[in-house]
This record gives structure tokens, sequence and C-alpha cells, in this order.
């Protein structure tokens, strides 16, 4: 199946998807100068997958090729068992736990937040431009004169000076017996004029009016603009909360999703590495089985020829074969090979070299050591000798790791050239 990204695939795959990882492949794979551009990975992910299965089959047939040559096994390219037969690592699959806080991260990272829309934009922008296009106060006599306030007081003082001339008028006549004069008259409109210059005289008090109607007004914009400012900013705290909490989802559920994919990778490794250890060791020990048969057909072959090239000794070696063989039955060999050797291990370890070494003389000296005992069938049936070997299970494998360490310790070594030395061979 096709994958759109080289982190993806890689680790679909069990295999390391950090940057020094991809890195590293693009400089086996010919890319030089890597530095994780889109190309770049598309084209890695493109080599990646069309020559999996070249190199695979290239891996398989140099395993094939340095395989021992044995007729008598089963040994194919990859991973031996036991058995014989091959195994491919298994493809790494994340767990169903994994996969549940990786679609969580993912579905999170396809529903990120929009952008703050306000929806008292429009107003905001009325109210500053009222604000910040308002003209200069200004109040003019022809302002004074439209004023509704100044109507009001020019209409009262009007009737009061109209009321005043005619009662000084009334009583200038009076005095005069009756007649209208002139004395009346300049009385009555000296009466009238007091009213109008107490209307002018307030003229400072219309204009002072008309300043605090203009402040008014003004303060009332700011106001508007603080109210509406406020619900503006309610709004988009709100969204920072959600923004916020969903940042917070993400990173926890990617956190989770990080931890879990590391503990199940890490399982998946540790099952591989223990399969991988327990095949290894298996195929070792059955290479072991095989070698040791092919030395016993060699001894089997060197004592027939002994027992052939002695045959012509008449009567008198006839004789002496029989005494050898009586002598022989009172000293039956009472340990094996494998005995020997743990007996020689041991005693390198607590003792030294040259108390392993003097022990396993005395044993030669006493002939106390049967090369081939229980093994007889060997030869004709070397699968017998796997049979008896106890192969690990996957569980067991730490253990097998440390005896297949141990087997190439220095013991090990010396105790090598014994065993050639008993049987015969260099």
């Amino acid at each position: 199946m096709a994958v759109g990204s080289i982190v993806d695939y890689l680790s679909s795959s069990g295999r390391d998807s950090s940057y020094a990882a991809r890195r590293k492949l693009a400089e086996e794979y010919g890319i030089s100068g890597y530095s994780g551009t889109a190309s770049q990975n598309t084209k890695l992910l493109g080599m990646l997958q069309n020559g999996s299965a070249t190199n695979n089959a290239a891996k398989i047939q140099g395993l094939a090729n340095a395989a021992p040559s044995n007729p008598s096994s089963n040994v194919t390219a990859g991973v031996a068992t036991a058995s014989g037969s091959t195994e491919a690592k298994p493809m790494y699959q994340r767990s169903d736990r994994v996969n549940e806080y990786y679609n969580k991260t993912r579905n999170l990272e396809k529903n990120k937040p929009d952008e703050f829309e306000s929806k008292y934009e429009d107003q905001i922008s009325s109210i500053l431009d009222n604000i910040m296009n308002r003209p200069k106060f200004s109040y003019t006599s022809e302002d004074m004169v439209n004023d509704d306030l100044y109507k009001m007081y020019r209409d009262q003082y009007m009737r009061q000076g109209n009321l005043a001339m005619r009662d000084t008028m009334g009583n200038a006549a009076a005095l005069t017996g009756g007649y209208g004069n002139t004395y009346a008259s300049a009385a009555g409109q000296q009466a009238y004029d007091n009213y109008v210059a107490q209307l002018n005289n307030k003229a400072l008090d219309f204009y002072d009016r008309a300043y605090q109607r203009y402040a008014d007004e003004g303060q009332n914009l700011y106001n508007q603009m603080n109210v509406v400012t406020g619900l503006d900013n309610t709004d988009y705290q709100r969204y920072r909360d959600g923004v916020n909490d969903y940042y917070n989802d993400l990173n926890y559920y990617n956190g989770r999703y990080n931890q879990e994919y590391g503990y199940d990778y890490g399982e998946y490794q540790d099952r591989v590495a223990a399969d991988q250890w327990a095949q290894e060791f298996a195929f070792q020990k059955q290479q072991a089985a095989q070698e040791q048969a092919n030395w016993e057909a060699e001894m089997a072959l060197a004592r027939q020829k002994a027992a052939s090239s002695g045959g012509s000794g008449g009567r008198r070696s006839s004789s002496s074969k029989k005494k050898s063989s009586s002598s022989s039955s009172t000293t039956t060999p009472t340990k094996t090979w494998a005995e020997a050797y743990n007996d020689y291990v041991e005693t390198y370890k607590k003792e030294g070299a040259d108390a392993a070494n003097t022990m396993m003389s005395e044993l030669a000296r006493q002939g106390a050591v049967d090369m081939y005992k229980d093994k007889k069938d060997a030869k004709s049936n070397p699968q017998a000798l796997l049979s008896k070997m106890d192969i690990p299970s996957a569980s067991n494998v730490v253990q097998a790791n440390k005896n297949y360490l141990e087997s190439n310790a220095a013991w090990n070594t010396e105790a090598n050239k014994w065993r050639k030395k008993w049987l015969g061979t260099k």
C-alpha cells in the first residue's frame, strides 16, 4: 500500500523516522545534501517503495550464499530457526490503543480553530469614525438664533418687554390727564429695551449650554465605544479560551500518542530481538550438532582404518585384542565430552587455566572421557542429536544469549583444544 509521507512510511514499517535516520537513508540512496525538503522526501519515499523488494531479495540471496552447505540441514536465507526454516522479521503494526490516540491527534489537527471574527467590528468602525471625524465646536450668532432654547427665552423676554412697555406708557399717560405724549412713549420704549438687553446678556449662557451639549455627545460616543469594545473583548477572550483548550487537548493526545507508541514499539522491538536471539542460538546449536556429527563420522572412519590395519597380527594379536578388550571393560569411561567440558569450565573459572588443564590431563590418563557417549546415532541420523538438544523459547532468550556469549570465552577455546586432541584432529 502506497504511503504519502516518508515519516508515516518509515513508522509503519517499524523503522526510525527521525531527521538523522532519513538523512542517513538519503545518503545510502545517493541523495546528496539532504535537508528534509518536500521534494527530497518524495524522492526518497519513491526510492524506498520501489527498491524495498529488490533490496530484500539481495539480502536474502546474500545470506543464502553465506550459509554453509549441508545436505542434512534445511537452512535457507534469512533467520534460521531450530527446525531450519526461515522467518522474516514481522512488520510493526500499531496497537488499537496507539491508533486511538493517533486518530484523536489527527482529528484535532484537522479541526484547528478558525481565525477570530468580531461581530462588533462594523459598530466599532462606525463609532470610531464618528469620533475621529467629528467637527470642531462652533457656535455663531446664527447658531444662537436657530437655537431652540434661545427662541424660547426670546419669546418670553419679548412678551415681558411688551407688557412692561404698555404698563409704563399707561402710567405716564395717567400723570398727564389721560393723554399720550412723547415722554410716555420714551418711557415705554426704555422698559422694552431693558428686557431685550437682559436677553442679549444670556448669549454666553447659550454658548456654554451648546458647548456642554457638544461635550456630552462626544462623551456619549466614547461611552458607546467602551461598551462595544468591552463586548468584543469578552468574545475574543472566550475565543482564546477555546483555542487554549484546543492546544491543550492537542498536546495531551499527541503526548499520549508518543508515549503509547514508544511503549508499543519498544515491546515490538523486544519481541523481535528475543525471537532473533532464539533463532540464532538454535541455528548455532544446529551447526554445532552437525559439526559434532562430522567429527564422529571422521573418528569412526579412523577407527575402522585402525581395526583393518591390526587384523593381520594372527593369534597373538587376537589374544592381545581380547585382553585389551577385557581391560577396557573394567575401565569404561564415565564422562561424556559435555560433562568433561563443564568440569573444565568450572575449574577454569574457579582455579585458573593450569588447574583446568591438569584435570583434563588426569582424565585423559585415566581414559575417563568418552567423546561419543549418548551420540552413537549421530552418524546415521544427525538430526537425532539435535532432537536431544534444549532449544530455548523466546522467553529464555536472555539465558540463551548468556550461554552463547560464554561459549566464545577463553575457556571455550582452551577446552576445544582438548576436544581436538582427543579426537586426533588439528
